[in-house]
């Protein structure tokens, strides 16, 4: 999935949702988004993400990804990761959707993001 996002797919949308995606596996998609400039949507949510793979998204959102739609819901990434999360946003002027439902982020976290939902 990574050599086929990162060889200029024309894929638009990919939903690997409730899939138990591990932090590595995410890692290598979130790699491989980097160099692909057509997907606008992407939904991971319930999978085993943590903390530890929102650094690798916070990259690939610093990245000028061309991201519209992202869904992070019920993924356990904890006030860590909306912090790391409110790093790779704060000059993202790509997306406009993001959702982040049961994520456990927590005051901390809502307090680290609230920025950039008021930009």
């Amino acid at each position: 999935l990574g050599d086929m996002l990162q060889n200029k797919s024309k894929l638009k949308k990919l939903n690997i949702g409730y899939n138990n995606i591990s932090d590595k596996g995410l890692k290598y998609i979130f790699e491989s988004i980097i160099s692909n400039k057509n997907l606008s949507l992407l939904n991971i949510s319930k999978n085993k993400m943590t903390h530890e793979s929102v650094e690798d998204l916070s990259t690939c959102l610093l990245n000028k990804s061309m991201l519209v739609k992202l869904f992070i819901d019920g993924n356990n990434i904890g006030p860590e990761g909306a912090m790391l999360l409110a790093d790779g946003l704060m000059d993202n002027t790509n997306l406009m959707n993001l959702h982040l439902s049961n994520c456990n982020i927590g005051k901390d976290g809502a307090r680290a993001l609230s920025p950039i939902f008021s930009n």
